[in-house]
């Protein structure tokens, strides 16, 4: 699709199509994430628990959701 003055504003693809574009866009942005997620601190088993804990029991006890 065009507009008035002549400029792509639209176009229509099959949903195939769309859908492999759709999936390389989110593998693109998962390996973004894991690279730049390399350099964040790690938790061992029992930290990663404990902070589960504190997610489970809500703002009013200070900690806040993801």
């Amino acid at each position: 699709m065009t507009s008035e003055s002549g400029d792509v504003v639209a176009v229509i693809i099959d949903i195939a199509t769309f859908r492999r574009m759709e999936a390389i866009i989110e593998d693109y942005g998962l390996v973004h994430f894991m690279k730049e997620a390399e350099s964040d601190e790690t938790l061992s088993r029992e930290d990663a628990i404990e902070y589960l804990r504190t997610l489970e029991e809500g703002p009013e006890n200070g900690s806040v959701r993801i």
